[in-house]
């Protein structure tokens, strides 16, 4: 699916400008599946040997605990940043609630989640997160069939920051080559 192969660019592209010492993943089943390589990378934690697979509940469990941990120590700026990588289901509100914490709490303990949605019905749940692309096609209004789609239209990039107007995105090419430092 194009959108899954642009969010494993994405993650690939941050794990290629940051060491695993500064940038952690931590994905839930679903996003393991739905990114295949994102395991093989080395800033990938897992949530046990014995168990390489975690649930929407298990991953905002763990990131809870380490906000009040981060908290009570007062190092955040000191520690790697985390950024959950959930795949949820589009009927995700109980998961975006279970989630509230952390992205409300997080960001100030360089905590982040982001989620990965085949399709939002309920553009509501997009509202939860700080920000959100999303890929022409895939919100549905409650109630809607399947032709009545809200958003933007297939083939279509949008980006929503908070309360600010939907942007288009326009897809570039970037080519290979070496730039010199910035000024």
């Amino acid at each position: 699916h194009e959108a899954d192969a642009m969010g494993a660019a994405w993650l690939a592209t941050l794990a290629a400008a940051y060491p695993p010492e500064s940038l952690a993943f931590l994905p839930n089943d679903e996003a393991t599946i739905r990114l295949g390589s994102l395991a093989s990378l080395p800033h990938v934690r897992m949530a046990s040997e014995e168990t390489r697979s975690r649930s929407v509940d298990e991953v905002a469990a763990e990131l809870e605990e380490t906000i009040i941990a981060r908290g009570a120590n007062g190092a955040a700026g000191s520690r790697a940043a985390l950024l959950a990588v959930v795949g949820l289901a589009s009927d995700a509100g109980a998961d975006v609630e279970r989630l509230a914490t952390v992205l409300r709490r997080g960001p100030e303990h360089r905590i982040y989640a982001v989620a990965l949605v085949e399709e939002v019905r309920d553009p509501q749940v997009l509202d939860a997160f700080s920000a959100s692309v999303v890929f022409g096609g895939s919100v549905v209004e409650p109630g809607a069939d399947e032709a009545a789609e809200s958003g933007p239209r297939p083939g279509q990039l949008t980006l929503s920051i908070g309360r600010d107007v939907s942007i288009t995105l326009t897809p570039v090419e970037v080519r290979g080559g070496h730039l010199g430092p910035l000024p």
